[in-house]
């Protein structure tokens, strides 16, 4: 009994479309992907990127506390943080992919202003 731990809830305030909403999810498992699977396809298939609480959040990070929700895409009115972090994934796999082809013949090294912190 003692390794079974209760499942603490947070509440998730979705702001958007289809309508606004509030969630209660579970802290540390629940992410942004969950509750659009909860609210409909159409958010789920298209949402690039979740902003919580203000800050970018990728759609497959668990939320860790009480949060304000808003799911972000490709055909917004202002698209600026969905494209960062699409540019931002192209240059990693970019990256990656000539890393492994050119092994040790030629040196890689992801260059950037700012430097990426992740």
């Amino acid at each position: 009994m003692a390794l079974i731990t209760r499942i603490e809830k947070v509440q998730v305030v979705h702001h958007g479309p289809p309508e606004d909403c509030t969630l209660l999810m579970n802290k540390d498992l629940s992410t942004p992907f969950s509750v659009a699977m909860h609210i409909g396809e159409l958010l789920m298939t298209r949402s690039v990127v979740a902003l919580v609480n203000g800050e970018p959040w990728d759609m497959h990070k668990p939320f860790t506390e009480d949060c304000e929700l808003q799911f972000l895409h490709f055909k917004d009115d202002q698209p600026d943080i969905p494209n960062q972090v699409f540019w931002r994934s192209c240059s990693f796999i970019l990256g990656s992919i000539l890393e492994r082809a050119f092994k040790e013949e030629i040196h890689v090294e992801l260059c950037s202003f700012p430097r990426p912190n992740g």
